[in-house]
Parts: C-alpha cells; sequence; structure tokens
C-alpha cells in the first residue's frame, strides 16, 4: 500500500476467474480500490476425435483450453503493471478450469507466453516488467467436499507442485468461507 498525504491507496487487482459465480466484485480501474475482472466461463470438451487424435500425437494440443488460457494471458499481460497484484479465482468442481489456472500460472510465474500469442502486447508497455507476472493469490473454491485445510492443501500440491516452490498466497474456499494460506504454512501442513 502506498500512502500519499495521508490518503492510503490500495493496489489495483486482476483477477482472473475459471468458472467461478462471484456477483457483485468491483470491476472499475479508477477509485480507492481499482480492479480488473476477466472472467472464463465454461472450457469445453474437445471431440472424441480430437482426443483420440492427440493421443496419436496427431494434434499438439487442447484448443479450448489453450484458447481460455490464451485470453486469460492476453488479459493479465495487456493489463498487467508494475505493483498490481494478480489473483486466480478457480471452481475445483471442473478438472478443465483447474488444469487452464495451472497453465495460466505456470506460464506467468515462468515468464513464458503460450503458443502463437507473440502478439500479445500491454497496453502499458513501459510498466511490464520482461518476463514473469509475480501472481498474488491463487483462490480456489470448492463445493464443501473437503472438511480442513490440509485437505485442500494436499489437493492443491497434487496438482501444482511447481507453484508451491514461489511465492504465492493460496486461498481455499470451503463451503462458503475464505481462507488464505501462505505458502510457507502450506509447506507445513503437508
Amino acid at each position: 500500500m502506498n500512502t500519499d498525504a495521508g490518503v492510503v491507496k490500495q493496489p489495483r487487482r486482476l483477477v482472473v476467474v475459471f468458472y467461478y459465480y462471484l456477483d457483485g466484485m468491483i470491476e472499475t480501474d479508477d477509485g480507492d480500490r481499482p480492479q480488473l475482472v476477466h472472467r472464463q466461463y465454461y472450457i469445453e470438451k474437445p471431440s472424441r476425435l480430437i482426443r483420440f487424435a492427440t493421443r496419436l500425437w496427431l494434434t499438439k494440443e487442447d484448443k479450448p483450453m489453450m484458447d481460455a488460457v490464451e485470453k486469460a494471458y492476453v488479459f493479465v499481460s495487456g493489463n498487467y503493471r508494475q505493483g498490481d497484484q494478480v489473483t486466480l479465482l478457480v471452481n475445483s468442481y471442473y478438472d478443465r478450469h483447474l488444469d487452464a489456472a495451472k497453465i495460466l500460472a505456470k506460464h506467468l510465474h515462468d515468464g513464458t507466453r503460450p503458443a502463437d500469442l507473440s502478439r500479445a502486447q500491454s497496453k502499458n508497455e513501459r510498466d511490464v516488467p520482461p518476463g514473469r507476472i509475480p501472481i498474488h493469490c491463487v483462490g480456489v473454491g470448492g463445493m464443501g467436499a473437503k472438511t480442513s485445510m490440509a485437505e485442500w492443501n494436499d489437493e492443491l500440491k497434487s496438482r501444482s507442485d511447481s507453484l508451491l516452490e514461489s511465492n504465492i498466497s493460496y486461498a481455499g474456499v470451503m463451503k462458503t468461507t475464505i481462507e488464505a494460506v501462505p505458502p510457507d504454512m502450506m509447506r507445513m501442513a503437508a
């Protein structure tokens, strides 16, 4: 947080939502709590023919998945400025959305771009650091199936071991409550 003449200014947030019903989120770049939101709804499953061709290595990627990741990446990279907080929210009920969030997080963390994204340009080119875009928080929502943060930690760790090594805060949504867990606490609970 920056202070200027006694006024507290919150960092701007860039939120990527993967199939999560959150109404009433702030969606403005103005004011004392600026926040931009990108919603990625249902990611279609490829046809059986495409899945078969992928297994035979006749095609390399899952197009609907990569389209979702590319749209989210373009949103983040196009709007990111130094000091912004990037948050990923995903519903754990849908594996495809968890996978898309994991792929996006890997690209942001590693400083790589999804395939064929040379066209992704920032609106604020002078403000965007080269390479990695830090992720402030990953929120994972569920249907109440997990009963403790330790169960959430195990689930998150099994899906994203490489991300646990980075400095990312995780939030697990259990039923209707949100519990934020810093990465070092996740390692201790696991």
